[in-house]
């Protein structure tokens, strides 16, 4: 005589129900996890782009260093540059956004902790503002950086801008995906500077007990690049 061994329909359900459990408590985190990982791609890639473009704008220029080009506090060689060395598919006459026409960036952007959002972007405005080729958007300005001649050596000084984004000669603020979400900073948008070696730079200090509830310049891609291009906010 042998018996078959099996789980009643009870002991299934019950099971069915743990593992329901458990995979609601987990899949929230594994699903912000791979998110946090496509927006890190995307800002990697970006940001690769436009330094690739500066390295190829210092080489046509025959120059080391964007002190020594026409770029520093002149928007016109800005939009030349944008012009000439990225992939623009939509500018936006220097406009994040306007009600009814057009709009590279979304109408608004909430902050990470999501308590409070900041006001309509259709005051804000740069030098450029365009949609790239793979779709993201970029408001670009010159620092108030100016550019002297040593009386000694005869060589330019560099006095860097002061601004939001100290040391850089082009500001830069970019949405990575566009309009699509989740349109939060420190999410999909950014803020950092190119210095005068055409380095990618962001001097904020990232401080995890403000960034939180802070605007674009809190410093979140220097807290990425420092901890080796992961999001561990």
């Amino acid at each position: 005589m042998t018996k078959r061994f099996g789980f009643t329909l009870a002991e299934v359900l019950i099971t069915l129900g743990i593992i329901g459990v458990v995979a609601a408590m987990t899949m929230p985190t594994l699903i912000a996890n791979y998110h946090k990982k496509v927006y890190v791609n995307q800002l990697r890639t970006n940001v690769s782009l436009l330094s690739q473009a500066v390295k190829k704008y210092l080489a046509d220029q025959g120059v080391d260093t964007l002190a020594l080009t026409n770029m520093p506090n002149n928007n016109e060689e800005l939009k030349r540059f944008f012009n000439e060395y990225l992939k623009i598919v939509n500018d936006c006459d220097g406009r994040y956004y306007v009600e009814g026409k057009y709009g590279c960036f979304n109408k608004t952007y909430s902050k990470i902790d999501k308590t409070s959002r900041p006001n309509n972007l259709s005051n804000f405005s740069c030098a450029v503002v365009v949609n790239l080729a793979n779709g993201a958007s970029i408001c670009s300005d010159v620092s108030d950086a100016t550019t002297t001649i040593d009386p000694d050596t005869g060589k330019p000084i560099y006095n860097s801008g002061v601004g939001t984004m100290p040391g850089s000669v082009m500001l830069i603020e970019i949405d990575i995906n566009g309009l699509k979400g989740p349109n939060q900073y420190g999410r999909d948008y950014f803020a950092f500077g190119v210095n005068e070696y055409g380095v990618i730079v962001d001097p904020n200090e990232f401080d995890e007990s403000t960034s939180f509830s802070a605007g674009p310049n809190a410093g979140f891609l220097g807290k990425i690049m420092q901890d080796g291009w992961e999001m561990k906010y």
